[in-house]
């Protein structure tokens, strides 16, 4: 129970309870109990990978792929990659070189128990510090995708929710601004870090409507 309220508290914190309620209603809309919903979903993003011809990739907390395990296992017989996005969608950021490398272990462990392939690496929120890259180089991950960038926005234009989502991007990613750091992958070790950029798809057109 005091995890669900503190996970509560933490997004009425970063979304504002006008953000949660339109959040709530798209999730529901998109999924199902019985998974048909999440099924068709992957379908989806498999066939445009087939259309543009590209590999996408579904990254995925270790619990999510226990509990949806036949859905996960048909859809890795596509043209998906898999990648670890923690063992459960927890902040990574305070945790030391140790802790996260007994998280990676864990995921690893049901990745390998169902037979899931995977090279790379999200962290939840992008919730990464200086041993996350050590982590996952000691873990033998070949990628990680935990670097946010956001490019200058002009916030004249905005409308009261499009503040508070630039807000809440800065409270739960803290990206670093596109106009002062060069947004390329680099090498760590035997590693590529690929950035992500803000806005994202995934904030286009689930929360502006953007289609």
């Amino acid at each position: 129970m005091r995890r669900f309220i503190h996970y509560v508290c933490f997004v009425l914190r970063s979304k504002g309870l006008s953000g949660v309620l339109p959040r709530i209603m798209m999730l529901l809309s998109r999924f199902d109990l019985s998974g048909k919903k999440m099924k068709d979903a992957v379908a989806g993003i498999n066939a445009l990978g087939a259309k543009y011809n590209f590999m996408p990739a579904m990254i995925v907390p270790a619990v999510v792929l226990q509990k949806h395990r036949s859905l996960l296992q048909y859809a890795s017989d596509s043209n998906l990659e898999f990648a670890i996005h923690g063992y459960a969608h927890k902040n990574h950021r305070p945790w030391s070189l140790e802790k996260q490398q007994q998280e990676l272990a864990k995921a690893k462990a049901v990745f390998d128990g169902l037979g899931m392939p995977y090279c790379g690496f999200r962290a939840p929120y992008l919730s990464c510090n200086s041993n996350t890259n050590d982590a996952l180089e000691s873990a033998g991950l070949l990628w990680n995708s935990d670097q946010g960038f956001m490019w200058p926005y002009d916030t004249g234009g905005l409308s009261a929710q499009g503040y508070k989502l630039n807000g809440a991007i800065d409270f739960l990613y803290a990206p670093a601004a596109a106009e002062k750091t060069l947004a390329i992958p680099r090498i760590h070790g035997k590693m590529v870090c690929i950035p992500l950029v803000f806005p994202d798809d995934e904030i286009l057109v689930d929360r502006h409507g953007i289609q």
